[in-house]
């Protein structure tokens, strides 16, 4: 736990949280309880799109406010969307658990090597007083 007046540093080499969807699967980091409501989460997404034939996966950064047990929010920033970092695009005729989970492992894996790189295009995505998560007016 930091001291007052310290930060606190958000990595994804910490365990994220994994979701699980019919196509898609997820991993994200929480980045701190944000500077008003809306809380900043890094995500890392995995998903089929049938329409294509493709599994596509990307990190994001969004914003998560509670407004009540049971209704969350999740909103993106247009400076979240612009720095969006597209991982991976690979053809396939139809979805598999078991591929997806193979893709989450190796993108997991891509932006943890990137972060630790210093890479800022990634990052950028781990630190809650990034841009990215300056909520508009």
């Amino acid at each position: 736990m930091p001291h007052s007046g310290e930060s606190q540093i958000f990595t994804p080499l910490a365990e994220p949280v994994f979701r699980a969807g019919c196509k898609e699967l997820g991993a994200e980091w929480a980045l701190g309880p944000g500077a008003s409501e809306a809380a900043p989460f890094a995500l890392l997404v995995i998903q089929y799109v049938a329409e294509t034939s493709r599994y596509q996966a990307w990190l994001t950064g969004a914003l998560r406010t509670n407004f009540a047990p049971d209704l969350i929010m999740v909103s993106r920033t247009a400076a979240a969307f612009r720095a969006m970092i597209l991982l991976g695009n690979w053809r396939a005729e139809q979805c598999s658990a078991e591929r997806l989970e193979q893709l989450r492992d190796e993108c997991l894996a891509e932006v943890r090597s990137r972060f630790e790189a210093g890479d800022q295009d990634v990052t950028v995505h781990f630190d809650p007083t990034s841009a990215l998560y300056a909520e508009e007016d």
